[in-house]
């Protein structure tokens, strides 16, 4: 899947993510955006309680121009079934990749589900903070790497 928008013409800095939860438990391996080719700088990935506490950070590498970007977490984050998280990133010169009207309804794959209310998620700055805000349901095109528990 790819954005509708690879490249948004916001220039601030802005953490972005989604709400998710499983259905069993299970690891996060890693975290994953979808860059556009402006989406400069370095990028940090979070994982978050439903709280806001910060349960785990990652700086990507060795990034491409455009495309999926993955960070691996070492060590991974164990997720607990039926409880939300939230995984971002941060957006340094902001020109992040988005689809509006996304989550208009549950988006599942696998054993990850993301709930069409209060998806979406934003905040500007420097991504000291879990993202908190909602904008049109938009995607902004961030997951994580989900192993489950055997």
């Amino acid at each position: 899947m790819t954005p509708a928008v690879a490249t948004s013409s916001e220039t601030r800095a802005i953490e972005l993510g989604a709400t998710f939860r499983t259905s069993r438990t299970g690891l996060v391996t890693g975290i994953r955006f979808y860059k556009g080719p402006l989406n400069t700088g370095l990028h940090y990935g979070s994982l978050w309680n439903s709280a806001g506490t910060r349960l785990a950070r990652v700086a990507f590498a060795n990034e491409t121009a455009s495309g999926w970007q993955t960070a691996v977490l070492s060590p991974p984050v164990r997720l607990t079934e039926a409880t939300d998280y939230v995984v971002s990133y941060n957006a340094p010169v902001g020109r992040y990749s988005f689809t509006t009207a996304f989550y208009t309804q549950a988006w599942s794959s696998g054993y990850l589900t993301a709930p069409a209310t209060r998806n979406g998620l934003y905040r500007f700055g420097s991504g000291t903070a879990v993202p908190n805000r909602t904008d049109n349901s938009t995607n902004y095109f961030v997951d994580v790497v989900f192993s489950p528990a055997a």
